[in-house]
């Protein structure tokens, strides 16, 4: 996509790849998990056992984010 405007040119590439796909249902997964803790009145040092039962696509993005989730 390439937008012009008073002389400037910005090209932007909206294509969405696999890794960034990932990287955001796992950045939607901890904000949910986190809404869910503070919605419950959990501190944040207060430890949790989360288990998620979900499609095989989302499950795949946990596992490439693990870490960050």
């Amino acid at each position: 996509m390439v937008s012009t405007e008073g002389g400037l040119t910005v090209t932007l590439d909206i294509n969405i790849t696999d890794e960034l796909k990932s990287e955001v249902i796992a950045s939607k997964l901890v904000n949910l998990v986190q809404n869910l803790r503070k919605d419950s009145g959990l501190e944040v040092t207060d430890k949790i056992r989360l288990t998620v039962e979900c499609a095989s696509e989302i499950q795949a993005a946990i596992a490439q984010n693990e870490e960050y989730v």
